[in-house]
């Protein structure tokens, strides 16, 4: 699937190329890694989401115990 996300979007970028809007590779290669970069580091952070929400009540549980 990550692979043909990156050819859609490399697609993409080459008609954007070919019209003129994009005046070297350089800078598509640039703004592609970036996108996908991106979009790992969310998907990476997200599996964390879960432990989040329980570190947030437990924090709330110790702060409960210590205003006692």
């Amino acid at each position: 699937m990550i692979m043909i996300v990156e050819g859609v979007i490399f697609y993409l970028a080459a008609l954007l190329f070919q019209d003129g809007q994009v005046e070297s590779g350089r800078a598509v290669f640039t703004a592609v890694m970036s996108i996908i970069f991106a979009a790992m580091g969310v998907g990476q952070n997200s599996q964390f989401m879960p432990d989040m929400a329980k570190a947030k009540v437990s924090g709330a549980g110790i702060f409960d115990i210590i205003e006692s």
